[in-house]
């Protein structure tokens, strides 16, 4: 999740954790099933190690666009933005000199009445009003729902603060770039949590270092050394996922989603709500 002065991904009560090759080159964090805020979570330097890594079983990732246009963007050039920000995670070049296997699959558009939570996958402008907390704050939130025991992923989807906030397309806009907003939520979305290195895409606050915003907004999109260390174990050339054994069971509890009056599904579970990552303005 993004935020203003800081970026956040809704991490609801889901954790965060170290991968399993990170060392102190690499401290990139995952998020796991387990809830940060449990006395039972072992957490080391903001990141849980417990619980089991939440993982997509299958590739390519799937996406889909809700049909209902942001009102300040040109829906086109947005939606070419995003792409571009799933598209970065996939063209990185791990040490080996070959691509990961992280792919991404464009579904068909949303209907733009439909409800979120009807249909997993969707990127939503909140244009008429942000549901969540920290509105003044947030300008994106990724949330997903996941096995509790496995971390097998079920349902994903990315909301933007459109409402609220101001996003731009190029150098010259003013805002917050919209394409590196979503590049840190491509990276929740992929199954990494905010990381402690300064020059993460995943630090918890929207150019949280300087220098990425001392330019042109080219470098504010940039993924950082813990990024590409990130998704080249967890998304190695020529394999899938790599999240192996957790160290002990996740200690969340989770629940199927209800379901509301209206028939939409409440993406709720037990302690391990959403994994609801946000970015948070800087």
């Amino acid at each position: 999740m993004l935020r203003f002065p800081r970026l956040v991904g809704l991490v609801g009560l889901v954790g965060l954790a170290l991968g399993a090759t990170a060392t102190q080159a690499q401290a990139y964090c995952r998020t796991t099933t387990c809830n940060p805020k449990a006395e039972t979570c072992r957490v080391v330097d903001g990141c849980p190690r417990s619980g089991a890594p939440i993982v997509w079983t299958t590739l390519p990732i799937p996406y889909r666009f809700h049909g209902r246009a942001p009102a300040r963007l040109d829906r086109d050039e947005a939606r070419g933005s995003i792409r571009l920000a799933f598209a970065r995670w996939t063209e990185v070049v791990c040490p080996n000199g070959r691509r990961t296997s992280l792919r991404f699959r464009e579904g068909p558009e949303m209907p733009a009445t439909q409800a979120r939570g009807k249909e997993p996958f969707g990127i939503y402008f909140r244009d008429d009003g942000w549901p969540h907390d920290d509105v003044n704050e947030t300008l994106a939130l990724t949330t997903q729902l996941f096995r509790d025991r496995s971390g097998e992923v079920q349902y994903s989807d990315i909301e933007v603060n459109s409402g609220q906030h101001q996003f731009a397309l190029r150098d010259a806009d003013k805002g917050k770039d919209l394409e590196a907003v979503i590049t840190h939520e491509v990276g929740h979305y992929i199954g990494l949590a905010h990381s402690p290195e300064r020059d993460s895409i995943m630090t918890p606050q929207y150019c949280q270092e300087e220098t990425r915003c001392s330019g042109t907004k080219e470098l504010a999109r940039d993924l950082g050394e813990d990024d590409v260390a990130a998704v080249c174990a967890l998304y190695p050339p020529g394999g899938t996922w790599t999240g192996g054994e957790p160290e002990q069971t996740g200690c969340a509890v989770t629940r199927a989603p209800s379901t509301t009056a209206a028939g939409a599904p409440l993406v709720l579970v037990a302690l391990a709500l959403v994994a609801a990552r946000a970015l948070r303005r800087g």
